[in-house]
């Protein structure tokens, strides 16, 4: 007898091998670690919604019933309202070292008309990202100017500044820069906008 060719509607369906050869046991341990899943599955999304108290709160708590009055009449700490409980970003009056420095000399990169010195000088003392932005810009739209004294503190804290700048033109421009160790100044410039 002549054996046909096997087509692919002729391929008989296989069966699925039974769960004959496994343990009892396994499905039992395999069942229990699924129900144990489940439920701390649910338990953590049931305590997600409720947070954990701030120190703030702890501070400011009622004593527990019995608990002696010396203890209550004790001084309660205070926040101030001025920093973020946490906060790592704390306000300053003063510049930080080399931030006026960096300020300065990004605002001399960031008027200088000859392209040349120009890319070389923003890449310095500005973020890549911000220096490529710049060299971008026309030179018919960089401001004919010079800086007139030095940049102004506006705003300063551990990581970020910011200087305002007056130009001989009358304009005035709004320097942000944030702390970077690995630069000349350990400042660089991420962003400039008209004051």
């Amino acid at each position: 007898m002549q054996r046909r060719d096997r087509l692919t509607y002729d391929v008989e369906l296989r069966r699925a091998p039974a769960l004959s050869g496994v343990s009892p046991r396994l499905i039992a341990l395999l069942a229990v670690v699924v129900v144990l899943a489940a439920v701390l599955m649910i338990w953590t999304a049931t305590t997600a919604g409720s947070s954990p108290r701030s120190s703030n709160e702890l501070a400011h708590a009622q004593p527990a019933l019995g608990s002696s009055s010396s203890a209550s009449t004790a001084p309660r700490p205070t926040v101030s309202p001025t920093v973020a409980t946490g906060s790592d970003a704390r306000s300053s009056d003063r510049a930080p070292v080399g931030s006026r420095t960096a300020a300065s000399e990004f605002v001399a990169a960031w008027l200088d008309r000859t392209p040349k010195s120009r890319k070389i000088e923003l890449q310095k003392t500005a973020t890549s990202a911000l220096a490529e932005e710049l060299m971008l810009t026309s030179t018919a739209n960089i401001p004919d100017a010079q800086a007139s004294g030095s940049p102004q503190l506006a705003d300063a804290s551990e990581y970020s500044t910011q200087f305002v700048q007056r130009l001989s033109d009358g304009m005035r421009i709004r320097v942000y820069l944030v702390a970077d160790p690995q630069s000349k100044y350990g400042w660089v410039a991420t962003s400039v906008e008209q004051a």
